[in-house]
């Protein structure tokens, strides 16, 4: 199952970690991730569950428009 890309002889992520790192991906505001998760903070989110820094906004399509 490669949700989320590990590097070789990673451990296998917890299903919090999995499911708020896909939530993320998917758009979801990392506020309602916090909340969902029960986190105080972004940082003990950032540093102990979020697996990958993906994001859904297209920054280039930000960037380069009117």
């Amino acid at each position: 199952m490669d949700m989320i890309p590990l590097p070789v002889g990673a451990q296998r992520p917890k299903a919090r970690a999995l499911g708020s790192t896909k939530a993320i991906e998917a758009g979801a505001s990392l506020d309602d991730i916090l909340t969902y998760g029960s986190w105080l903070s972004s940082s003990v989110f950032d540093t102990f569950y979020r697996l990958s820094r993906a994001t859904a906004t297209d920054f280039t399509s930000l960037a380069l428009s009117n």
